[in-house]
């Protein structure tokens, strides 16, 4: 008898999918609800297009995914959260790290952490931050492309396919001591 590997709704091999974190950046541009007042789940808090494109990509493969904030740090899509206007800023080696990890609970902390592989969807400010904070090489298949091509990418899910040799940031150094506290 021979086992084939099953396929979802838009074609991606299960296997391509398995072990693997997808990080969404946050948007700008936010619900109208969020913006009145009433928090809502990260899904639905971010309306800028590249968001929503990766959102639809990853939710239809049944990907893994996470979203990275410049307020919140990582939060998972079903985190509710409330409107607030920070951007990313470059992330460093002394970065506090409970700030970047506070709204995450440890299962999802050791879902970040074990991860087989990271791939972060946005830009190389994005990317860095996701390498540094998370201590290790993460893939960026779409630094360095002009705003259109990475729409396209986005819109077409062909970044759903990339082998795990696609551009990788380096890891960085050891985390220090101080970032084994417990999530909430």
């Amino acid at each position: 008898m021979k086992l084939e590997l099953a396929t979802d709704v838009i074609g991606v091999a299960s296997h391509a999918l398995f072990g693997s974190l997808f990080v969404v950046p946050c948007s700008a541009t936010k619900s109208r609800i969020l913006q009145a007042g009433t928090p809502l789940p990260a899904r639905d808090a971010y309306t800028g297009q590249a968001f929503r494109m990766a959102r639809h990509r990853l939710e239809k493969a049944g990907a893994k995914w996470c979203i990275l904030s410049g307020y919140y740090g990582f939060i998972w899509p079903s985190t509710v959260i409330e409107n607030y206007d920070v951007k990313m800023e470059p992330v460093n080696e002394s970065t506090v790290w409970d700030e970047c990890f506070g709204a995450i609970t440890n299962r999802q902390y050791a879902r970040l952490m074990t991860a087989e592989r990271i791939v972060v969807l946005g830009s190389k400010l994005y990317a860095n931050a996701a390498a540094v904070l998370l201590r290790r090489k993460v893939e960026a298949p779409l630094v360095g492309l002009p705003i259109g091509k990475m729409l396209q990418r986005l819109a077409g899910g062909d970044f759903l396919n990339l082998p795990n040799v696609s551009s990788q940031l380096p890891r960085p150094g050891p985390r220090s001591a101080h970032t084994e506290n417990s999530q909430t």
